[in-house]
């Protein structure tokens, strides 16, 4: 089965070039495009729905003739239920939307994607766009807390992106390194320690690819102790994917605003 890729539109002044973008992605991935338009309220409904749907179209369509008009849904609603039944409908693979954090506040209320909101509530891998220029995602980078859902995330990952290089990030650190001086070891016992304790995390990360059967040819491991987004642009991904369980990580939205490559987050219950 084809890849099927929803993007979330407000027609905002970036949305055919987002547009333009997923439709270069899907054709790496030999997908398919889906468009969804949420109108919210009445406020914006002083036309029928059916006119809404045309003009919308029309605006696709001229800028990019070849799009299947079939393939454009535009619905009444709350934006994030409506996004996450429009996907489940189509049976979405992949979510894109774009990044709001430079729109002015009246679009973030009134228009503008509540990026949070429908990340909780998609139900599937979300891509938020923060440029609008094409990449082929040749670099992806994955923080990995080395679970069984993390193992699950990096196939589906690495099935959607076949010919991207993964980068996997676990963050390490020396127990009780704090009072271990305290305890009486000496900076030499404590480094000695500290190595032994980036050997038994490297061990640990090498016996993850292998149980799980990721596909350790195209696997990069990278070993850190604390994080910091400065990190992350020398890393240089093209890419930035993760997912969380549960309620949305704090660190995840803390990602998505600060990164300055695109960023992909599922939220796994």
């Amino acid at each position: 089965m084809k890849p099927t890729l929803l993007v979330a539109t407000d027609f905002s002044q970036n949305s055919i070039p987002i547009l333009q973008k997923a439709i270069e992605l899907a054709s790496t991935m030999d997908g398919i495009v889906h468009v969804v338009h949420v109108v919210e309220s009445s406020f914006f409904t002083l036309k029928n729905k059916e006119y809404i749907h045309l003009q919308c179209l029309e605006k696709i369509t001229k800028e990019i003739p070849s799009f299947v008009k079939e393939h454009f849904h535009c619905v009444e609603g709350e934006l994030k239920s409506s996004i996450a039944e429009v996907a489940k409908a189509i049976n979405a693979t992949l979510l894109i939307i774009e990044n709001n954090q430079n729109k002015y506040l009246a679009e973030k209320i009134f228009i503008g994607s509540d990026v949070q909101s429908i990340i909780k509530q998609a139900g599937i891998p979300v891509l938020v766009f923060k440029h609008t220029h094409t990449l082929e995602y040749k670099s992806i980078l994955i923080p990995t807390d080395l679970s069984d859902t993390s193992a699950q995330f990096i196939k589906h990952i690495a099935a959607l992106f076949p010919k991207a290089r993964l980068t996997l990030l676990h963050l390490w650190n020396l127990p009780v390194e704090f009072r271990l001086s305290l305890y009486g070891l000496e900076k030499e016992d404590i480094e000695e320690f500290k190595q032994r304790c980036f050997q038994d995390t490297n061990k640990a990360i090498e016996s993850f690819v292998e149980k799980n059967a990721l596909p350790k040819e195209r696997i990069h491991t990278l070993l850190l102790e604390t994080l910091a987004f400065e990190t992350l642009k020398e890393i240089n991904p093209e890419m930035v994917a993760m997912h969380t369980s549960g309620a949305i990580s704090l660190f995840a939205f803390n990602l998505l605003k600060e990164s300055f490559t695109d960023v992909l987050i599922h939220k796994v219950d």
